[in-house]
């Protein structure tokens, strides 16, 4: 979709996989960078801010969890790169652009301790950023503590940069709330909450920050899994207390709310009983309240409201085209939305419940 003066930020995670595919069936067995060249022209982009190697040996193919936004006089992007996602090469990678989107920095990877290739300590996924009023930059992820979690798991941390990107100050954690019902089953472990997309600053002047929240604890998934999309979780929210006072990153706070139970989520889709709900995209609608949608596994898109900017929120129900009628049909994957101008917004969805003619909703 090519909106003039707007941004919409998308990731090519599977490029490679891509150009794989199509010298496999030249039958050569090497990739092809002309492949991997037409591939990432295949939608028509108006800007690429990175293109990945196409031989084997780099750490760069897997470029996901895609963040663009304005800081002063910058465009910055800000997005996890690896490997491949669910190696231990998962980290947040930084660039710039100084013209508008035509020409970026090359990424570079924003982590003082290198990562542990054995184990994934110290590696970091899943980043996104809250920018101050003065325009210090925070970024949050989740640091792998090298402790045998999944890739998907790890402790928050927080670090940030003054200067827009060029330097970064030392990472700190920050707090989270643990609860032994849905998270693993001491304090000390990391509790799998992180951020999908950026902060969200509303009319008021606060800052919004939609959460993941991945419930680790076995106690609150009793039935093996029997496809990934089967974990269960919600979606929460936090909001900064003083980002604008622009704190050491050891300093930030924020509060949590729609903590747990409370959280948004849909019917998992084999077994309704049991809650599923990440990747929230949240906008401010022009009364002042909020809409938040997010990933689900039920075959359609699920959102709710919040009439008291993001600490309570309505019963979540399926996004329908109007009421009564048929829903928004989007599998398990997520569907970004964006306040484009006062009184328009943008919705990106599949438009298939992603069923494939089988009973289970796929990515």
């Amino acid at each position: 979709m090519k909106t003039p003066g707007r941004f919409f930020a998308f990731a090519a995670a599977s490029l490679l996989a891509a150009a794989n595919a199509g010298t496999a069936a030249a039958g050569d067995g090497a990739l092809d960078d002309a492949f991997l060249d037409r591939e990432i022209k295949r939608t028509q982009p108006d800007f690429v801010v990175y293109r990945p190697f196409a031989a084997d040996g780099h750490d760069d193919h897997g470029n996901e969890h895609f963040h663009v936004f304005h800081v002063r006089n910058a465009l910055c992007a800000l997005w996890t790169q690896s490997a491949y996602e669910g190696t231990f090469t998962q980290r947040p990678v930084f660039s710039r652009s100084f013209d508008g989107g035509k020409t970026w920095s090359a990424p570079k990877c924003i982590l003082r301790d290198p990562i542990d290739p054995k184990t994934g300590r110290n590696m970091g996924s899943w980043a996104a950023a809250a920018v101050s009023k003065s325009g210090r930059i925070y970024v949050l992820y989740a640091k792998h503590l090298g402790d045998g979690t999944d890739h998907e798991t790890g402790k928050m941390h927080v670090l940030c940069s003054d200067d827009l990107g060029e330097t970064w100050s030392p990472e700190a954690p920050f707090a989270q709330p643990h609860d032994p019902r849905y998270d693993l089953d001491t304090p000390a472990k990391p509790v799998s909450l992180f951020p999908w997309q950026n902060a969200y600053r509303l009319s008021d002047g606060s800052v919004l920050m939609a959460l993941s929240h991945n419930y680790k604890n076995p106690a609150a998934n009793p039935e093996p899994r029997k496809h990934w999309p089967e974990a269960p979780g919600a979606c929460e929210f936090m909001r900064f207390d003083n980002v604008d006072a622009d704190p050491a990153p050891a300093d930030l706070k924020a509060t949590y709310f729609a903590r747990n139970e409370k959280g948004l989520h849909a019917p998992l889709f084999t077994d309704p009983s049991r809650p599923s709900g990440e990747e929230p995209a949240v906008v401010e609608l022009p009364d002042g309240r909020l809409m938040c949608v997010f990933r689900a596994c039920e075959g359609h898109v699920w959102y709710s409201v919040s009439a008291d900017k993001g600490e309570t929120w309505r019963p979540c129900e399926m996004l329908r085209y109007r009421d009564g009628g048929a829903g928004v049909e989007h599998p398990y994957s997520p569907s970004p939305m964006f306040r484009t101008a006062e009184n328009e917004y943008v919705l990106f969805t599949h438009n298939s419940t992603g069923r494939c003619g089988g009973p289970r909703p796929r990515t």
